[in-house]
């Protein structure tokens, strides 16, 4: 099992972010939602906007994120 990520000192458990909610609470697709927390494609500041929000993170807490999944250490679930 591997660790959470760690956010201001704060551990956040990306593996229990569910995809297909935040694409449907986000009105985005899965894909593109996949897309963004696997970190082949870059947000939009609008799209991390609305990530964000509806995760209740900051953009930097959801780009940190983002920064993990990207450095292999983590994958988010889909």
């Amino acid at each position: 099992m591997s660790s959470p990520v760690m956010i201001d000192n704060k551990a956040f458990d990306y593996k229990s972010i569910n995809m297909s909610d935040v694409a449907r609470g986000t009105k985005m697709s899965l894909s593109a939602v996949s897309r963004v927390f696997s970190g082949d494609r870059n947000p939009r500041i609008s799209t991390a906007i609305r990530i964000a929000a509806y995760l209740g993170i900051t953009i930097d807490e959801l780009l940190q994120i983002i920064e993990y999944n990207k450095s292999g250490a983590g994958r988010a679930n889909v």
